[in-house]
């Protein structure tokens, strides 16, 4: 998710073309994003409990986003501040041979195994700058798997290098 002052949107079905995409609307929104949150999760959700419904309505019973709309809890709504994007594939991977348990290399890098990409969290932090006037500018966090191996890793910095 993109959190951003802009107004929402939901890219449906965007595939990885959609990174630079990403990128441009982000240069576009520069005055106004703040945050950065990736999530990936290897084997698959509840897809009806992440997506906002007509509406952009995310306070649904059982919905992962209605605390991004708890004006109670967190002192306000948050929700005309997301950016939801879904229909990411892992079609460049599969085109240069990195797919199945190697494909998190390509989530949000858009790179197969052999690519040179920084991965959307990086290009954010390092490249855009967001995050710069916090003490950590970006902080990756995983479950379960403590190396930089290919099926592990999702952030990545300029150059292709691993940042498990």
């Amino acid at each position: 998710m993109i959190e951003s002052r802009c107004s929402r949107r939901v890219l449906l079905g965007a595939g990885l073309l959609a990174l630079p995409l990403l990128h441009e609307r982000a240069r576009a929104a520069s005055a106004g994003l703040e945050r950065f949150v990736g999530v990936y999760m290897p084997h698959g959700v509840a897809r009806e409990l992440w997506r906002p419904r007509p509406g952009f309505a995310i306070d649904y019973e059982g919905s992962s986003l209605a605390p991004f709309d708890d004006a109670v809890g967190v002192g306000r709504s948050l929700r005309d501040r997301l950016l939801v994007v879904e229909g990411l594939d892992l079609r460049a991977g599969i085109d240069g041979g990195t797919a199945g348990h190697d494909g998190p290399r390509v989530v949000f890098s858009g790179s197969a195994a052999d690519g040179v990409n920084p991965s959307l969290d990086q290009y954010l932090a390092v490249d855009f700058g967001l995050g710069a006037g916090t003490p950590l500018s970006s902080l990756v966090l995983g479950i379960g798997h403590r190396g930089n191996a290919i099926g592990g890793c999702v952030s990545y910095a300029r150059g292709g290098i691993a940042l498990p």
